[in-house]
């Protein structure tokens, strides 16, 4: 049985489907806050991780105000930085094209709450392999002793491991360390030396600061000593001792 052949019906040409939007690119901010949240002005911040946060008063603007602010990648004023034993740190993610440099420190509209936790080890997170200046390993190979060395203006060193070893002479040096027995020695002018970890000693310049956190059995607290005063002396190393910073004796 014969017929006539079929035809093929046209179709149109399917449009090629749309690019999906890339994600935003984004960057990490750490700034700190009170231990209920909250932070200048009275805003109040989420301690919860995955928390979205909007700044209710946004104003592109390159000065201090009007948006939510902290450190790029944990770089800029560690001075602005809440040092109490009780503050909150945390690191929050942003869209990097929103963010608006304001002079040691960045704002932006809005951010996710990424973690919560102490200061040294957020900051050493983020900086510790970057400010790396010099650094070698005593003894075997795989040892958790480490050493850090500057000796710019404005050096910033942050350690997390046992033992660790910070050492900087530029005017307006910061050093944070977080691990047990760390040594932090800071010479420059205005230098300020923080450790968290038990069993640290710490040194800074003229008027310096030094801070060194301490349990009394209870609670963790922290001794604070201002060079200067109190009989506090550049370039003299301390510990605590009863809750006082104290000159360890050569």
């Amino acid at each position: 049985m014969s017929g006539k052949p079929k035809r093929k019906r046209a179709t149109a040409a399917k449009p090629d489907a749309a690019p999906e939007p890339k994600p935003p690119e984004t960057v990490i901010l750490l700034r700190t806050c009170k231990a209920d949240g909250t932070s200048h002005g009275d805003f109040k911040w989420p301690l919860t991780p995955g928390a979205r946060v909007e700044a209710p008063d946004w104003d592109p603007t390159p000065e201090c105000g009007h948006g939510l602010h902290g450190l790029l990648n944990g770089e800029g004023d560690w001075a602005l930085l809440d040092w109490s034993i009780d503050a909150r740190a945390m690191l929050i993610e942003a869209d990097r094209s929103l963010v608006v440099e304001i002079g040691g420190k960045v704002k932006v509209p809005s951010a996710v709450v990424k973690t919560i936790g102490a200061l040294p080890k957020l900051l050493c997170s983020l900086v510790c392999d970057a400010k790396r200046i010099g650094e070698f390993i005593a003894g075997v190979k795989g040892s958790s002793d480490r050493v850090q060395a500057a000796s710019g203006d404005g050096s910033q060193l942050a350690a997390s491991g046992y033992g660790s070893k910070l050492a900087a002479s530029g005017d307006g040096s910061k050093l944070a360390a977080s691990g047990y027995r760390s040594q932090l020695a800071a010479s420059g002018d205005g230098s300020v030396a923080m450790c968290a970890g038990p069993g640290s000693f710490a040194s800074a310049g003229p008027n310096g600061v030094i801070a060194i956190a301490w349990h009394d059995g209870q609670r963790p607290r922290i001794a604070v000593g201002y060079v200067g005063e109190g009989g506090i002396e550049a370039g003299r190393l301390y510990d605590v001792v009863e809750g006082k910073l104290t000159p360890v004796q050569p």
